[in-house]
């Protein structure tokens, strides 16, 4: 493929990397999916994936952005139609949410351990700030639908809610050997769905929150 000159092509090209990106990590997961790989599937030499993406953590975190703008929006749309103090509603929503979106919890899961590792600083400052930017911003209009929330709780009770996917996600999606050994019937008790799990968790985190007068 000849080489990108213009803004549009170089931004189509990048289109392209992601896309093998997600058709990689719903297909290989991330650690089987070579750079080699990638380039192939998007079409491009490898030399040219480098240009885009100095290292694989930083193909997949560019796609974990992606992934989490995408979520961004569909929260925000859910919670223009919520009443206020909706919270048992609000954590069913934020569920929700998160099933449309199958991709975003287990990168999420691998972006501390593993992405954030081998990206460089100035990526990883720059992912940050942009992190910041989106919860607070939809941090704010979570403030404006649970009334027990003080400035600024919103972007907390979204780290928290982050730090809960994390969790549960790892939790409900045990490496195949320990899901072949949950499947025994006394086992039962030890099962977890993730979503059914998340759900339940945010709503006993909100009750919290609303019931400790702030600063929860």
């Amino acid at each position: 493929m000849p080489r990108a000159t213009s803004h549009n092509a170089k931004s189509e090209r990048r289109d392209a990397i992601l896309a093998a990106a997600a058709d990689a990590f719903d297909r290989l997961g991330f650690a089987a999916t070579s750079m080699e790989w990638l380039a192939e599937r998007a079409g491009v030499a490898k030399g040219t994936l480098y240009l885009y993406f100095p290292t694989k953590e930083a193909v997949f975190l560019a796609l974990y952005i992606r992934e989490l703008d995408a979520w961004f929006e569909r929260v925000d749309q859910a919670l223009e139609k919520l009443p206020v103090d909706a919270s048992t509603r609000l954590a069913g929503e934020l569920a929700d949410t998160l099933q449309q979106q199958p991709r975003l919890p287990p990168l999420a899961a691998i972006l501390h351990t593993v992405l954030e590792r081998n990206i460089g600083e100035a990526a990883l400052l720059s992912f940050r700030r942009h992190l910041l930017t989106r919860i607070s911003t939809t941090g704010a209009v979570l403030e404006t639908r649970l009334s027990f929330l003080a400035a600024g709780d919103g972007a907390r009770l979204l780290l928290r809610l982050h730090a809960l996917i994390i969790g549960c996600w790892h939790a409900a999606t045990p490496a195949p050997i320990a899901r072949r050994v949950v499947e025994r019937p006394e086992l039962a008790p030890l099962r977890l769905d993730f979503s059914e799990e998340l759900e339940n968790t945010l709503v006993l985190l909100l009750e919290g929150w609303r019931h400790s007068g702030g600063g929860f």
